[in-house]
């Protein structure tokens, strides 16, 4: 799979233990790729793994009613409030065209070939 980004968010048991904090970074670290976190309980990854393989990796650190959310991130359409270094970031990632219905036919619906645009002076031939 190509990298993408990757939002993780977690609802851990407050107040959170830096040790904890710093093994749920070396696990995220682990996974390959570049991540920043954004706030206490909050990643954003540039990853070639699936949502399902981050989660998988940081299931077992989860305790009790603590929860986590792995989700693919369209950085064609953001918005938000954040440190400037964060937009600089994820600028730097090289980011998929924006899903939309003339892109995806795009790839599938293939120009007319010059001639049928531009017909040679001899057509149409003459009998």
């Amino acid at each position: 799979m190509p990298p993408r980004f990757l939002h993780v968010g977690f609802t851990l048991a407050l107040p959170l233990d830096p040790a904890r904090a710093a093994l749920i970074d070396s696990v995220i670290s682990s996974l390959g790729g570049d991540w920043v976190r954004y706030s206490l309980t909050n990643w954003v990854l540039w990853t070639d793994q699936s949502a399902d393989q981050v989660f998988q990796r940081l299931k077992p650190y989860l305790y009790g009613t603590e929860q986590v959310l792995v989700v693919g991130v369209d950085m064609n359409d953001r918005s938000g409030w954040l440190i400037p270094a964060l937009w600089q970031w994820m600028d730097l990632k090289p980011r998929e065209p924006s899903k939309t219905l003339a892109n995806l036919l795009a790839a599938y619906i293939q120009p007319p070939p010059s001639y049928a645009l531009n017909p040679p002076s001899n057509w149409p031939p003459r009998g």
